[in-house]
């Protein structure tokens, strides 16, 4: 089946591992003990014959592992495909933030299940920088996740750009300034919170990571913001826009990634 067939399957509403991801990595680890006959099918192809010639110009090999390096080369084009067909499905998803997030799912899924089967040791022999590439395109998608803040965080953030209050009191025109920025940064973070609440991340260890990563991120900026401006006699109704202290702010961040908060 090609890339191009399978990026119409339904992605899952809340942008976790994909069956795809985990079938394919499933059916690669059963590979894995049947390498010697893989590898005497896959000999006679000549795409696969000059790639192993390529790796036994930088290395020699035994007999047994150059069926261990066909079965390697293999790997690598299913891995290949798999994570092609991964960027198309996630542009399936409306919002940029769940996008990010559902290859983040699927690409430390991948690179997991490499590691704790020892496929990485296989695959490394065509792929020498295989474990390198996962962990630098994970490190990738986490820096564009929290750059989908930014629109958000504009809106408080940097404070120099701001009215400066002199006593308490802004000047009547930075009123509406404040008000403005108070209230859209309060709809931008209900919708974001709304919509990653129901977003899945199974993996302790990332969802973990990424709830620290938007604390560090966003709670700072915040806490300025509000240090500033939550006394600030801008408006009769003050309730009506700093509806959240840094405190309810990060309750709320803690909660993302859990449907049943």
């Amino acid at each position: 089946m090609s890339s191009s067939t399978l990026g119409y399957v339904n992605v899952p509403k809340d942008a976790t591992v994909h069956e795809l991801t985990s079938n394919t990595i499933w059916f690669i680890e059963h590979l894995c003990d049947h390498y010697d006959v893989i590898g005497a099918i896959l000999q006679p192809d000549v795409l696969y014959s000059t790639q192993l010639d390529t790796i036994l110009m930088k290395k020699s090999l035994p007999e047994e592992d150059r069926n261990k390096a066909l079965l390697a080369i293999y790997i690598k084009k299913a891995l290949a495909e798999l994570n092609l067909s991964i960027m198309n499905k996630c542009e399936q998803y409306n919002d940029q933030a769940t996008k990010h997030l559902f290859r983040l799912n699927n690409i430390n899924y991948i690179l997991n299940s490499l590691i704790t089967s020892n496929l990485i040791d296989i695959v490394t022999m065509a792929e020498p920088d295989c474990r390198n590439s996962y962990i630098e395109t994970i490190k990738e998608l986490k820096c564009s996740y929290q750059k989908t803040w930014a629109k958000m965080l504009a809106n408080i953030s940097p404070l120099e750009e701001l009215p400066k209050p002199a006593q308490g009191k802004v000047k009547d025109k930075d009123r509406s300034i404040l008000k403005e920025r108070f209230l859209t940064f309060n709809k931008d973070f209900e919708e974001a919170c709304k919509i990653q609440r129901s977003i899945s991340i199974p993996d302790v260890t990332l969802r973990q990571g990424i709830k620290r990563d938007n604390e560090e991120h966003i709670l700072p900026k915040y806490n300025e913001f509000f240090k500033m401006y939550a006394a600030v006699q801008f408006s009769k109704n003050p309730e009506k826009y700093v509806k959240y202290k840094p405190h309810e702010i990060k309750a709320m961040l803690s909660k993302l990634f859990d449907d049943s908060a």
